[in-house]
């Protein structure tokens, strides 16, 4: 009994510790399937009687699954051994949670069984036949599969179970149960089905009240009272249960626990599981979702799908189209009709978003299947289908229209430019919303006239001034800007998009009624990256191996795609790239924003990038303001070639002279104490050079400061600034609890005689690297804590990047990236980069391979870990991508690697991730509550949308419907985060509470102010007088990932053009996140 479980027990505590490569290179080693079932079960394993074949008989695809019947006498179920006394409180929550796992596998098997024995078995067995046999097996398929797996796991864990008081080991036991691809496999084909599976129980109960029956009535006698679907469910949601449970006992494993790492392990195999299963699902769905379209709509337009292979459903959304007719009649009193006399309607309309189609369709049959063979999607008329190429997004204007004045003597004329043709096709309240800001911009151009008339006037009459001219045209700008922000109110959630006509030379504007505003900022976002995939230059865009998941790869899952290439430098040609630095864009107040200085939420961060030839030095700012990044500003250092750059917050707390500091006083308080965000240089002089990011003269630095060395590195943390320096020695620079900076008086920490050349801050811990170790300094004590060594004794460390609880290192002059773990400093994995590239310049064509500068080996020159992927530059300038875990996990490299076909024709000099987000103004309402005997009451206006309204009185605003298309999401695997931040303020005369909560890109905020008045004499008076003001705003947000690429020049290596510019270019690549 002991050697059968032998394979699963952790290695006892006294041997040698194996590290993670001996060890996953072991568990390789094992034999294969056949050897695992003879290793558990003996010999008799691999001869079942027959009436066991026959009763877990299964389809040809299951032919490879042990289908097997074990002893609980031999093979008893896991039982958490009685507590022992003297245990601390963290081995009994692990306990606990243990006892958890166990109990949740337990229920699980049973649930399993159920769906064999209580459904799958009397449904086969049935005479007469309730179901045929085919029908069942789509339903149950691989059902049986997934028991043979669990099953597998059961006995590994009954085993570690047993002994657990000894090992407490359960994380490597997961690791071993899971990482098999007979598990992928099964739960894939299990959870790709599932849609199919439901939609055949519910078209077979329908037409079948026997099998109806039967159902009801298992369901009935079961004890718990779960349906079929109840039970069929459990699995899509098995490994998002584990991944709870694992990440419950993590929290109750202190780092150096024996468990911790395989703990971190198994989850990241789980994550991992789970995101392959989610994406797969997804993409089954949508490739099926393409078939049901074209088979519920008319058949004409069926005929001009014949590619329907290659097409896929992005998304599909109902929306309402507002259209405008001319009356026939007076005679229907129901309709609505504008200044014109113009009938307006709002008709219902399905837009179905696919790779490279844009189809407008109307329901039927309101969704009610109008034949056996369309379950969930309803008959469909086809209006029209415009390839997405040809679509466009109107972005309305709301500045206003121009006003042209021209006078003459005795005569005043007063011109009104007309609409845009898009904006009379809003209807309703919104129509009105624009003729009547039209109306005031009208009026303000004829008082500003009454004005220059009355400055003509010869005598003083007493009955009109200047005084009265400003304030009535002060009412009128405050008319109209309150004007302007109901008309962005109002279009919230309208999508005006641009088709070409039946004449192709002209085009057509449409205007439609989204469901919310996240809705259109997501529809909008979804068009935009469908035409980006569809451009030349992203097919291809990467090259994958052959062993990849072509599928993922032709749907573009997880595939860059490339935006744009942008001249940092186009006067100087000769410039090269030398650092960068991501800053925060400082925020206007609000008179700002009334302004329109910042009209775009995204516009949040400004790229510093600094570039150097022989004799200069070069800094650009390049912003990310719609509709595309642009350069906005280029100046010259005085002190030498820029090293490096980081960006410094400003400081927020008291001053040097007592008193907080807040941005509205002097930007400086002293030499070296700043208020705002400011970015520091290092130089090969050794000069430290500081900029503020909103500085508006940069010809000369806000302050300046020498350092011992040339500087390699800057790194912020904790209020200290790490450098590193060329003689191997790493400066921090303290700030004090006056915001004082410490310049003159640096701690040292010497690491080595070479130089130190890379720094990466890690959680409380600054990760330095000096020749071939690296070294942890502690921000608290400023005291080197730990250090190890990375690679051989001739190897120099040049770059680093944290990803969850692992950092990638990379070497000078070498192609090879290693993982260590951040709290075992344990080796992990090491890959070569040299291998894909080598795989991707042998598949392009010899003029391809000659632009490319392979004269000298492959090595890395810098890295970044973001949005689940592993990004590698090099010094021949192509890219290359591995795939990561997207969630906090260990960084394992779990897939082939893809090398971009974009390269830069020198080295990649920085990779920089950021996101872009597109947002709604702020959509404000409010509303003052009185009491109930108040006569007052107040409503607010309709939003002219089909589901945004807001009661009065209410606290939050039903602004959005988070779903995403009306299919139905049977499989949810991701989790949604919500934040929400109270905060009261309170006085005498008011208290304020205001909450945030954030929800899947919508930030609603919550303000209600209480006031109370007081009498003459001092006494509060009762509920009569008591108000309540509420004030809801959202902002809605839909976020693109970025990742930028900065180097010499650009070549597309499948259609190489005749451009050998080498001036320096940013390459903007949009990722899924």
């Amino acid at each position: 009994m002991v050697s059968t479980y032998s394979m699963e027990k952790a290695p006892q505590r006294e041997e040698a510790k194996q590290t993670y490569l001996e060890w996953m290179k072991d568990l390789k080693n094992r034999g294969g399937l056949g050897k695992v079932r003879t290793f558990l079960f003996g010999r008799q394993g691999a001869e079942r009687p027959l009436e066991d074949k026959e009763d877990l008989d299964e389809d040809k695809d299951d032919i490879h699954y042990i289908d097997v019947k074990l002893s609980h006498m031999k093979h008893p179920p896991p039982t958490l051994p009685p507590q022992p006394e003297g245990l601390s409180l963290e081995q009994i929550g692990r306990r606990h949670v243990v006892q958890a796992i166990v109990d949740s596998e337990r229920n699980y098997m049973m649930s399993l069984q159920r769906l064999v024995q209580a459904y799958e078995k009397p449904l086969l067995e049935s005479e007469p036949p309730l179901l045929e046999k085919e029908k069942v097996k789509t339903i149950f398929y691989r059902v049986r599969g997934i028991y043979q797996c669990h099953l597998m796991f059961q006995i590994a864990l009954a085993s570690r179970i047993k002994e657990w008081d000894n090992i407490e080991q359960i994380g490597d036991v997961f690791v071993a149960s899971f990482s098999k691809a007979m598990v992928l496999e099964v739960y894939s084909a299990y959870v790709n089905n599932f849609t199919h599976a439901m939609e055949t129980v519910k078209k077979t109960a329908s037409q079948k009240p026997a099998f109806r029956e039967f159902i009801e009535s298992r369901q009935q006698s079961s004890s718990d009272r779960l349906s079929l679907y109840g039970l069929m469910l459990k699995p899509v949601q098995r490994f998002p249960q584990f991944i709870c449970l694992l990440q419950d006992l993590l929290k109750r494993t202190h780092q150096g626990h024996p468990d911790r790492m395989p703990l971190q392990l198994a989850l990241t195999k789980l994550e991992t599981l789970a995101s392959v299963l989610n994406e797969r699902k997804k993409q089954s769905e949508q490739r099926h979702a393409v078939k049901q379209l074209i088979k519920n709509l008319n058949v004409k337009f069926s005929s001009k799908m014949s590619s329907e292979r290659n097409r896929w459903l992005i998304r599909q959304d109902d929306m309402l189209q507002t259209v405008i007719v001319k009356p026939r009649s007076h005679r229907a009193s129901d309709q609505a009709y504008d200044g014109q006399g113009e009938e307006l309607k709002c008709k219902e309309r399905r837009l179905f978003m696919l790779n490279d189609l844009l189809v407008c369709t109307t329901v039927l049959n309101n969704g009610q299947p109008s034949s056996p063979g369309s379950m969930d999607m309803p008959r469909f008329k086809h209006r029209w289908s415009v390839p997405l190429t040809e679509v466009e997004v109107i972005n309305p204007t709301i500045e206003g229209t121009d006003i042209e004045m021209s006078s003459e003597p005795g005569k005043l004329k007063i011109t009104t430019q007309h609409m845009d043709e898009h904006e009379y096709l809003y209807g309703g309240s919104t129509r009105q919303l624009y003729q009547e800001r039209n109306d005031l911009l009208h009026d303000l151009a004829v008082v500003k006239q009454l004005g220059a008339l009355l400055g003509t006037l010869k005598g003083t009459y007493g009955v009109l001034t200047r005084d009265d001219i400003d304030e009535w045209s002060e009412i009128i700008n405050k008319l109209i800007t309150k004007k302007g922000q109901e008309i962005k109110q109002a279009d919230v959630s309208k999508i005006q998009i641009s088709l070409p006509s039946v004449q192709m030379e002209q085009r057509v504007t449409l205007v439609f009624d989204a469901v919310s505003a996240k809705i259109k900022l997501d529809w909008i976002t979804a068009l935009e990256t469908a035409k980006l995939g569809m451009k030349p230059h992203n097919n291809p865009g990467w090259y994958a191996p052959d062993e990849g998941d072509t599928t993922h790869a032709e749907m573009n899952f997880g595939v860059p795609l490339i935006m744009k290439a942008l001249p940092v430098f186009p006067t100087r040609q000769q410039a090269k790239f030398q650092c960068s630095v991501l800053c925060p864009l400082e925020q206007p107040g609000h008179r700002s924003r009334r302004k329109g200085m910042l009209q775009n939420e995204g516009a949040r961060n400004c790229l510093w990038v600094c570039n150097s030839d022989q004799k200069t030095c070069h800094v650009s700012l390049v912003g990310f303001m719609p509709p595309s990044p642009q350069l906005l500003e280029t100046f010259e250092t005085t002190e030498g070639r820029v090293m490096c750059m980081e960006c410094v917050p400003g400081w927020n707390g008291p001053g040097p002279m007592g008193g907080y500091l807040n941005r509205r006083e002097s930007e400086r308080k002293s030499d070296y104490c700043f208020t705002r965000h400011t970015v520091w240089m290092g130089t090969e002089t050794g000069r430290v050079l500081i900029y503020r990011i909103n500085q508006s003269d940069k010809c000369e630095p806000l302050a300046t400061f020498k350092a011992s060395h040339p500087i390699s590195a800057i790194q912020y943390l904790n209020n200290r600034v790490f450098m590193s320096l060329s003689n191997g020695s790493v400066l921090i620079y303290v700030r004090t609890h006056e915001g004082e900076w410490k310049v003159k008086e640096p701690r040292v920490s010497q690491l080595g005689e070479g130089a130190a050349t890379c720094l990466l801050p890690v959680r409380n811990d600054m990760w330095c690297g000096c020749e071939n170790k690296v070294h942890l300094i502690d921000t608290e004590s400023e005291f080197k804590q730990v250090s190890f060594s990375a690679h051989d004794p001739h190897m120099v460390i040049d770059k680093m990047v944290v990803a969850g609880v692992g950092v990638w290192v990379s070497f000078a002059e070498c192609d090879s990236i290693r993982l260590f773990h951040t709290e075992t400093m344990e080796l992990l994995q090491d890959i070569s980069v040299g291998s894909p590239i080598g795989r991707m310049v042998a598949s392009v064509t010899p003029r391809a391979q000659s632009s490319l500068h392979m004269t000298t080996p492959v090595h890395v020159t810098t890295l970044l870990a973001c949005y689940g992927s592993l990004w590698v530059g090099t010094n021949t300038g192509i890219l290359v991508n591995f795939p990561l875990p997207r969630l906090e996990g260990v960084p394992l490299v779990n897939g082939p690697a893809m090398v971009s076909y974009h390269t830069h024709k020198g080295p990649v000099r920085m990779l920089i991730a950021m996101e872009l987000n597109r947002t709604n103004d702020r959509v404000l309402f409010s509303s003052r509550e009185e009491d109930e005997e108040s006569d007052a009451s107040r409503s607010l206006s309709d939003l002219s949308t089909p589901s945004s309204r807001l009661k009065s009185g209410s606290q939050t605003a039903d602004l959005v419907n988070n779903a995403m298309s009306p299919m139905t999401d049977y499989l949810n695997l991701t989790f949604n985060s919500e934040r929400s931040n109270p905060s009261t303020t309170t006085n005498a005369d008011h208290s304020t509470t205001t909450t945030t909560t954030t929800t899947n890109g919508i930030s609603t905020t919550v303000t209600r102010c209480h006031e109370s008045k007081e009498d003459a004499d001092g006494v509060r008076p009762g509920r009569l007088g008591s108000t309540s003001e509420v004030e809801v705003s959202a902002n809605v947000t839909s976020t693109t990932s970025m990742v930028i690429s900065g180097g010499e020049g650009h070549d597309y290596l499948m259609r190489l053009g005749e451009n050998v510019s080498k001036e320096a270019k940013l390459l903007m690549w949009q990722v899924s996140n």
